[in-house]
């Protein structure tokens, strides 16, 4: 690391207010969950109806697909609150998961509560966004558990990055895939956020994409 850099990451460090603490006991349990399937990972594939086979190690779904099959397995609870508008899927889709947590007053919905800024994102949490409105995706948008606390790119003042496990298509920057691998991994995104820290973009790899997407982001962590 170069004596620059070190120092702007000390900068940047220094003024990092409001730091998240450590995850709740439900937000643990989500988070065990997901590195729990990516260590018995052996086969993978991204697919909109999911098909798990734990014996084979074989997980496929997309990226709502992962975090509706860990929250069934670890919080059912948590899962029954979100909405369903998918007749088809008949399962919690991204734009569920935006729409509940952009929804949700301050005092949250047992056992969700609502994440408002992008610099206070820690292990467990979950982060959705909705389908840009130039996009020609069949997709809703796109939704992640973040495995990692969230931190500050000391080369952008406005982006926080953002270690994630998802089932995706296309890799983020620092992946788990290989090239042409796809389905369940762990990545790094980034988010891109106004004065006062509300997010309204996101670099698919974070640090790394030269054209950040705007859309509507939303973060829900259970409590």
């Amino acid at each position: 690391m170069s004596k620059f850099f070190a120092a702007a990451l000390l900068a940047v460090s220094c003024l990092w207010a409001g730091a998240p603490t450590e995850p709740s006991e439900r937000a643990l349990r989500l988070l065990k969950e997901g590195h729990r399937e990516l260590a018995g990972l052996r086969t993978s594939r991204y697919d909109h109806w999911t098909s798990v086979d734990e014996a084979q190690g074989r997980y496929d779904f997309d990226c709502s697909g992962f975090l509706d099959y860990a929250l069934g397995r670890v919080d059912s609870e948590g899962l029954a609150q979100l909405p369903i508008t998918s007749k088809s899927k008949q399962r919690p889709l991204a734009q569920d998961y935006f729409h509940f947590f952009e929804e949700l007053p301050e005092a949250g919905t047992a056992p969700w509560k609502p994440v408002r800024h992008a610099r206070n994102l820690k292990a467990g949490d979950v982060v959705a966004w909705l389908k840009a409105a130039d996009s020609d995706s069949h997709n809703t948008g796109h939704v992640m558990l973040v495995c990692e606390h969230a931190y500050p790119n000391p080369q952008r003042a406005d982006e926080i990055l953002v270690p994630i496990l998802d089932s995706t298509m296309s890799p983020h920057a620092e992946d788990s895939r290989t090239k042409g691998q796809n389905g369940l991994g762990r990545g790094l995104i980034g988010i891109l956020v106004d004065s006062v820290g509300r997010p309204h973009s996101f670099r698919w790899k974070g640090g790394q994409s030269k054209v950040p997407v705007a859309t509507n982001i939303a973060f829900g962590r259970l409590e």
